[in-house]
C-alpha cells in the first residue's frame, strides 16, 4: 500500500474513533441545542434539560443518536482524510519531509478546505437529524392521540428513515418526495458558512495549541491533546454559531409553506424577531458541550491514529 493510500485509510479509521467519542458525549448537549434554537421564547438551557427529563427520561437526551453515530464514520472520514490530504498536497507543494510539521497558514488553508468537504456530508445528515428531532412528536402521536400511526419501537434509529420516505403532516412530508434528491441539501448556504471558516479555526487552533503546550523534541501528553481539542471545539462553535442557528431554522422550515426565502431571509427574520440574542439562542449547551466532545473527539482521534501507525508502519513517500 502507498504512503498516501495508508494514511488515507488510517485517517479514516481514527477520524472515525474520534467522531464516536464526539457524539456520545456531546448528543444530550445538542438535543438541548436544537430545542432551544427552535423555541419563540427565552428558555435557560436547565429549564430544557428538566423539561425534557421530566417528560421523556434520560433517554430523551439521547433522541435522534442513531443518524449521527451510524454516519459518523463517513462525516469524521470525510473531515479527517481530507485535511490529512490536504496536508500532504500541502508538503508535497513545499517539498517538505512527509509528517514534518506545517506553517500556521497552511493548517487554517487545509483546515478551510476540509470544511468544503465535510459541507457536503454534514448538510443531509444534519437535516434529517434536525427535522426527527424537533418533530418527532408529529411523526409519532403520544397516547391519547386520534391518530392510528403508531410509534416505533426503535423511534432512534427508524424515525430519521421515517422523515425520509413517508408523509408525516400537512406542513412537513417526504423530504425527497417535496424537494428531491437535491432538497437533502436545503440549508447548505449556511452550512458552508459554518463549515469552511469553521475548519479554519478548528484545526488551526489544535494545531498551534498543542505545539505551544508541547516541549520541543517531546509528543505531546495525554493533558495537551484533552486540552488543545476542547479549547478548538469552543473556537469552531464560538466562532460559527450564528450560522448553525440559520441553518438549524432553514432546514425545520416547511417545504410546503417556508418562512424563509434564503439564507439572508432567514437572518433578517431572526434579528427583527430577537436581536442579535437570537442567533445565540442556545449557545449555552452547545459551548459547555464542545470542549468535552472536542476533547474525546481529538484524543481518540490521535491515540487510535498513533497506535495505527506504530502497528502498519510504512517506508516514507519517495522525494
Amino acid at each position: 500500500m502507498s504512503w498516501d493510500a495508508r494514511n488515507f485509510v488510517l485517517d479514516v479509521i481514527a477520524g472515525s474513533c474520534g467522531g464516536a467519542g464526539q457524539i456520545i458525549v456531546g448528543h444530550p448537549f445538542d438535543t438541548i441545542k436544537v430545542k432551544l434554537q427552535m423555541s419563540a421564547s427565552d428558555h435557560a438551557a436547565v429549564s430544557v434539560f428538566r423539561q425534557v427529563v421530566k417528560s421523556e427520561g434520560l433517554p430523551g437526551l439521547f433522541r435522534g443518536i442513531g443518524p449521527p453515530l451510524a454516519t459518523v464514520s463517513v462525516l469524521n472520514a470525510v473531515l479527517f482524510s481530507a485535511n490529512g490530504y490536504l496536508r500532504g498536497m500541502a508538503r508535497k507543494i513545499s517539498n517538505l519531509p512527509d509528517n514534518a510539521p506545517l506553517t500556521t497558514s497552511m493548517y487554517a488553508a487545509c483546515g478551510a478546505g476540509s470544511g468544503l468537504f465535510m459541507a457536503a456530508v454534514a448538510c443531509p445528515t444534519e437535516l434529517v437529524n434536525a427535522d426527527y428531532r424537533y418533530n418527532l412528536k408529529d411523526m409519532f402521536p403520544t397516547q391519547g392521540s386520534t391518530s392510528t400511526r403508531k410509534r416505533p419501537i426503535l423511534p432512534s434509529l427508524i424515525g430519521p428513515l421515517y422523515v425520509i420516505n413517508y408523509q408525516t403532516n400537512e406542513l412537513y412530508g417526504s423530504i425527497i418526495r417535496n424537494r428531491g434528491i437535491l432538497g437533502m441539501y436545503k440549508g447548505l448556504s449556511p452550512t458552508l458558512l459554518r463549515e469552511v471558516p469553521g475548519g479554519l479555526a478548528y484545526f488551526t487552533c489544535y494545531e498551534v495549541l498543542k505545539k505551544s503546550l508541547t516541549n520541543v523534541g517531546q509528543a505531546p501528553s495525554q493533558a495537551t491533546l484533552l486540552v488543545s481539542g476542547g479549547i478548538a471545539g469552543v473556537v469552531y462553535w464560538g466562532s460559527t454559531y450564528p450560522f448553525d442557528i440559520i441553518k438549524t431554522r432553514i432546514q425545520t422550515d416547511s417545504d410546503i409553506a417556508p418562512r424563509y426565502r434564503s439564507t439572508a431571509d432567514c437572518a433578517r427574520a431572526i434579528y427583527k424577531e430577537s436581536g442579535l440574542r437570537g442567533f445565540f439562542r442556545g449557545a449555552s449547551p452547545a459551548l459547555i458541550r464542545a470542549f468535552p466532545a472536542n476533547a474525546a473527539c481529538f484524543f481518540l482521534y490521535e491515540t487510535v491514529s498513533g497506535y495505527l501507525s506504530k502497528s502498519f508502519p510504512a517506508q516514507a513517500r519517495a522525494a
